[in-house]
């Protein structure tokens, strides 16, 4: 395998194990989870994927919203005090 697939890989089950992990701590009934992504596009679509999956076996709806990875901070330190951040980056 060569590295950028093995580090593909390994991204896609660390954002799983993520979703999974934050299904035990909110409550599934109308819930939205917002994530922040700075994937490359086709490791967006591999995410999309999970999340679909995600919200079909919790019923929390997830929201990825693709982010430059050179103003994430930026724009998390403008949306944060006023309660529009995301729930992951």
């Amino acid at each position: 395998m060569s590295n950028k697939t093995v580090r593909f890989f390994l991204t896609c089950c660390l954002v799983f194990v993520i979703l999974l992990s934050i299904a035990g701590m909110i409550s599934a009934a109308g819930k939205k989870l917002t994530v922040w992504s700075i994937l490359e596009p086709n490791e967006n679509l591999e995410f999309n994927r999970i999340a679909k999956e995600y919200t079909r076996k919790t019923g929390v709806e997830v929201e990825i919203i693709a982010q430059n990875q050179f103003t994430t901070r930026e724009n998390f330190m403008a949306d944060a005090p006023a309660g529009k951040g995301p729930d992951i980056i």
